[in-house]
């Protein structure tokens, strides 16, 4: 099967930040009738998407690849965003609040693996302009997944503002520092990649990673860039 939540999670806050700002009717969530037959995981039940717990499930699907693809967009039908991200098949379709996410890749010739993502936006409009760090003027909090997993806490902030990345990464960088974060690493893109910078702070109870690069202006109007802080905090056993 897959190797745990972090990449499922990414992916979601991606999504999560390209539907800000969207509206489609609400409605009532079906069945997932491309899914029927499928063999379903937990992925772990302490997740959370800006405030509301959230539900990610991997599958295995006796079924060819094709044949799970086509019926997957023809279920989600012409509201679904679809993108090739790191090998995987991602499809999305946001009703009213709900967001519904599948990542889908083929497992040999007869069988479909993948991830299901579940996620409510009711909390989005209201949380995402409060948050806890200061952050540059016009800047939007399109989400923040948090995950416990045993020995640590993940929270993951999504942003997008108008701003170069330069002008992201001196503002994050000095904002970190003033929390007590020390930058251990400050790397380009990879040749070929999208323009960006990824900065590795740690401090003493955990690392943060910054990544900032630019976004595609027609996933959302008036913006330019994307930002991502993931904190990942140690958690201390209590003292008995």
């Amino acid at each position: 099967m897959l190797k745990g939540k972090a990449d499922p999670v990414r992916c979601l806050a991606l999504l999560l930040l390209a539907s800000v700002g969207t509206a489609a009717p609400c409605g009532a969530q079906p069945q997932i009738e491309p899914l029927s037959g499928a063999r379903f995981a937990d992925l772990g039940n302490d997740l959370t998407v800006n405030g509301t717990p959230t539900r990610i499930r991997e599958f295995h699907l006796p079924r060819p690849f094709p044949r799970v693809l086509a019926d997957c967009r023809r279920w989600l039908g012409p509201r679904r965003v679809e993108h090739d991200l790191d090998g995987w098949k991602v499809l999305a379709r946001k009703e009213g609040q709900q967001l519904t996410m599948l990542r889908l890749r083929p497992q040999g010739e007869t069988v479909t693996i993948g991830t299901l993502s579940e996620a409510s936006l009711h909390p989005v409009a209201a949380t995402r302009r409060t948050h806890d760090l200061a952050v540059p003027a016009d800047t939007l909090l399109a989400s923040e997944i948090t995950t416990i997993d045993p020995g640590r806490r993940s929270r993951l902030l999504t942003f997008a503002n108008p701003h170069s990345i330069g002008t992201n990464v001196a503002h994050f960088r000095a904002s970190l520092q003033a929390r007590g974060y020390r930058l251990e690493r400050d790397a380009a893109p990879s040749p070929g990649a999208r323009d960006g910078r990824s900065l590795w702070f740690a401090g003493d109870d955990g690392d943060v990673l910054l990544v900032v690069a630019d976004l595609d202006n027609r996933a959302m109007q008036g913006v330019r860039t994307a930002i991502t802080l993931n904190f990942v905090t140690r958690l201390r056993e209590r003292a008995r």
